[in-house]
Protein backbone atom coordinates (compact mmCIF):
# COMPACT_ATOMS: atom_id res chain seq x y z
CA UNK A 1 0.00 0.00 0.00
CA UNK A 2 1.17 3.18 -0.90
CA UNK A 3 1.85 6.22 1.26
CA UNK A 4 -0.63 8.35 -0.98
CA UNK A 5 -3.33 6.00 -0.30
CA UNK A 6 -2.61 4.81 3.43
CA UNK A 7 -2.65 8.83 4.64
CA UNK A 8 -3.95 10.60 1.39
CA UNK A 9 -2.75 12.99 -0.89
CA UNK A 10 -3.40 16.21 0.65
CA UNK A 11 -1.65 15.25 4.35
CA UNK A 12 1.24 14.30 2.24
CA UNK A 13 1.25 17.46 0.31
CA UNK A 14 0.83 19.18 3.59
CA UNK A 15 4.46 17.61 4.85
CA UNK A 16 6.30 18.36 1.77
CA UNK A 17 5.35 21.90 2.10
CA UNK A 18 6.53 22.15 5.62
CA UNK A 19 9.38 20.59 5.03
CA UNK A 20 10.54 22.50 1.92
CA UNK A 21 9.39 25.83 4.22
CA UNK A 22 12.22 24.07 7.10
CA UNK A 23 14.85 23.77 4.83
CA UNK A 24 15.63 27.21 4.42
CA UNK A 25 15.66 27.94 8.01
CA UNK A 26 17.97 24.77 8.61
CA UNK A 27 20.48 25.83 5.87
CA UNK A 28 20.51 29.18 7.40
CA UNK A 29 21.00 27.85 11.02
CA UNK A 30 24.00 25.44 9.77
CA UNK A 31 25.75 28.42 8.18
CA UNK A 32 25.73 30.31 11.30
CA UNK A 33 26.55 27.00 13.23
CA UNK A 34 29.56 26.56 10.49
CA UNK A 35 30.58 30.73 10.86
CA UNK A 36 30.86 30.09 14.85
CA UNK A 37 32.67 27.58 14.79
CA UNK A 38 35.44 29.34 12.33
CA UNK A 39 35.49 31.70 14.49
CA UNK A 40 35.91 29.47 17.15
CA UNK A 41 38.61 27.82 15.32
CA UNK A 42 40.38 31.23 14.41
CA UNK A 43 39.98 32.79 18.22
CA UNK A 44 42.47 29.71 19.57
CA UNK A 45 44.58 29.84 16.34
CA UNK A 46 45.31 33.61 16.85
CA UNK A 47 45.49 33.02 21.09
CA UNK A 48 47.91 30.17 20.45
CA UNK A 49 50.13 32.37 18.19
CA UNK A 50 50.05 35.22 21.16
CA UNK A 51 50.98 32.72 23.96
CA UNK A 52 53.81 31.81 21.66
CA UNK A 53 55.13 34.85 21.30
CA UNK A 54 54.52 35.74 25.33
CA UNK A 55 56.03 32.52 26.47
CA UNK A 56 58.57 31.93 23.24
CA UNK A 57 61.83 31.84 25.83
CA UNK A 58 60.13 29.96 28.36
CA UNK A 59 59.46 27.45 25.34
CA UNK A 60 62.63 27.66 23.50
CA UNK A 61 64.38 26.75 27.29
CA UNK A 62 62.28 23.58 27.61
CA UNK A 63 64.32 20.24 27.33
CA UNK A 64 63.89 18.37 23.89
CA UNK A 65 61.13 15.39 23.84
CA UNK A 66 62.48 12.23 24.20
CA UNK A 67 61.49 8.83 23.85
CA UNK A 68 62.13 5.84 26.41
CA UNK A 69 62.32 3.45 23.20
CA UNK A 70 63.11 3.88 19.59
CA UNK A 71 60.72 3.06 16.90
CA UNK A 72 62.74 -0.07 16.05
CA UNK A 73 62.83 -1.16 19.96
CA UNK A 74 58.73 -0.58 20.05
CA UNK A 75 58.22 -3.03 17.14
CA UNK A 76 60.70 -5.14 18.63
CA UNK A 77 58.49 -5.37 22.31
CA UNK A 78 55.18 -5.39 20.22
CA UNK A 79 56.52 -8.54 18.26
CA UNK A 80 56.26 -7.21 15.09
Amino acid sequence: MSAIALFGAEIIEKYRDRIRRLEADIRSIEDAEREEKELRVTELKANKAANLLQHRDEILARPKRTWFQTHTERLHDMGV
